[in-house]
């Protein structure tokens, strides 16, 4: 059933986007950045991060979204001829 899987998905996405931004959190507490340029920063922690982060978000809204209309509508794309 959707809401299952919608439960399911919701705190696996939770969970992949809570784990990344604890890294994030500790990588610049303990500043990790330092000896590095801004390039290999933004390219190697801001765009790996920045997946880790924003994907697992979409996934939550889709997640909910499958809890609220118990239907699987959002995931079937309508067919144009």
């Amino acid at each position: 059933p959707p809401r299952v899987f919608g439960l399911v998905g919701l705190v696996i996405f939770y969970q992949e986007c809570y784990g990344c931004l604890v890294y994030f959190a500790t990588f610049l507490h303990h500043r990790r950045y330092r000896g590095k340029s801004n390039l290999e920063v933004a390219l190697f922690v801001g765009l790996t991060n920045g997946l880790w982060i924003f994907g697992p978000l979409i996934g939550c809204y889709a997640a909910v979204r499958l809890v609220y209309d118990d239907s699987y509508d959002l995931f079937i794309m309508p067919v144009t001829v």
